[in-house]
């Protein structure tokens, strides 16, 4: 588990590289390309206001996934869709490749394998698909703005038995829930959250 969501190998690397469109009167976004899914899953908004992993992408997908799940540095093809129903509810889905770079699960070398991939140009399709649901759901309680997340993912890939690596399974997954929420303002610029 890296210590920091800024830490990565020093290289110059691709990192995202999409096309986005947006229909039905901009309540349905579609993008295609090579993605960060850390951008739009499993991300608590007052979480990201600390620079470091135990707020960003979860030790949950971080350790349960290929390559620490396909976020920052190491990203994936991917397709994600946003649907906005309303101000309150917004559905999310993403379909990616479950192993960026073709990496074993473990690798004792090079834990992150960030170096088996130091441009980010090596795409890997052999392994399994990766997909990600999410919904979300704004509210405010007493004038205190509130958004809450459950979401999951499911993996079809192989995966070492946790008891003996000589053996594996099939397929991965995880459900999660997310809250964020104002506890109290304190003047017009200050207030406090929690997540």
């Amino acid at each position: 588990n890296q210590t920091s969501n800024i830490e990565a190998d020093d290289n110059a690397r691709l990192y995202e590289l999409w096309y986005s469109q947006k229909f039905i009167g901009e309540r349905l976004a579609f993008r295609i390309g090579k993605l960060d899914l850390g951008h739009d899953f499993m991300v608590s908004s007052v979480g990201l206001n600390f620079l470091n992993a135990s707020f960003s992408w979860p030790i949950l997908a971080d350790n349960d996934l290929y390559d620490q799940g396909p976020v920052s540095p190491v990203t994936t093809p991917a397709i994600r869709l946003r649907y906005t129903l309303s101000r309150q509810w917004n559905f999310l889905f993403a379909a990616a490749d479950d192993n960026p770079i073709g990496a074993p699960f473990i690798n004792m070398k090079d834990p992150w394998n960030q170096n088996r991939d130091p441009s980010g140009t090596r795409f890997n399709f052999n392994t399994g698909a990766l997909f990600f649901g999410e919904v979300h759901y704004r509210r405010q309680i007493s004038g205190r703005q509130g958004t809450y997340k459950l979401g999951g993912y499911f993996d079809t890939g192989r995966f070492p038995d946790q008891s003996d690596f000589r053996k594996s399974h099939k397929t991965n997954w995880a459900i999660y829930g997310i809250v964020d929420q104002t506890l109290q303002h304190f003047g017009r610029k200050t207030e406090l959250d929690a997540f």
